[in-house]
């Protein structure tokens, strides 16, 4: 996965951010890249991106899918803080058991482990089309609950608190092109794929579907692959 890294530094920077993204910023650990989003003010993800706490300055990796929807936008919020942004460099990522492993050669086969860790990417074409917790950001550290507000924080905890998520992103046996449909045994629209290796994929799927089973264009049957993580929803 292509990357962009770029540092942000000064005494208002972690407070900034956490004023910006979905994760609590103010309690990350030093030294660990969490995956996180950036929203816009409706509620939709506009990017995913990794922050790292680094001694007096914050790390982000920002996917080159979606770097100029973040850049100079971002730069717009910073006001009055003080908040340096560094050049960006280019570098690449590979997801290992859920940490992203950042490296100056591109591995051809970083979609087969964030498919494995069911970790989301979004391309430009799915930039602000979900909320964050249908990408599952809630069940790996990504999206607090609990902290103050953030871009299109109303909507998210509305959605939270009434309990009216309908959609997750699950991890299929499925061979299929990002952006293609997944139907439901009445052969209507259950969801479509964000990310696809081989013959596996992640798809954000409405969760009513499942009781009738997935299916491809064909209505051939789709299997649920397991998750590294629980999902409420999901829970027996």
């Amino acid at each position: 996965m292509q990357l962009y890294q770029l540092t942000l530094s000064g005494s208002d920077t972690v407070d900034f951010l956490h004023r910006q993204l979905t994760a609590d910023i103010n309690a990350l650990e030093s030294g660990k890249k969490q995956l996180t989003a950036w929203c816009n003010i409706q509620g939709r993800v506009i990017s995913l991106l990794w922050v790292c706490k680094v001694e007096n300055a914050v790390e982000l990796h920002i996917p080159a899918a979606t770097y100029n929807k973040v850049m100079p936008r971002l730069k717009m919020f910073v006001l009055r803080d003080d908040v340096a942004f560094s050049e960006a460099a280019e570098c690449f990522g590979v997801v290992d058991q859920k940490e992203l492993v950042v490296s100056d050669t591109e591995s051809k086969a970083w979609q087969d482990s964030a498919v494995l860790s069911a970790i989301p990417h979004l391309e430009t074409d799915t930039s602000e089309k979900f909320l964050p917790q249908m990408l599952n950001l809630d069940c790996m550290g990504g999206l607090s609950f609990e902290k103050g507000c953030y871009p299109g924080q109303e909507i998210v905890a509305r959605t939270h608190f009434r309990g009216k998520l309908k959609q997750r992103m699950l991890r299929l046996k499925h061979r299929g092109a990002v952006g293609e449909d997944i139907y439901n045994a009445e052969n209507g629209k259950a969801g479509s794929i964000i990310l696809s290796t081989n013959d596996e994929c992640l798809a954000v799927v409405r969760l009513e579907a499942l009781e009738g089973g997935l299916f491809n264009e064909q209505q051939e049957p789709i299997a649920l692959l397991p998750l590294p993580y629980e999902l409420p929803e999901l829970a027996s």
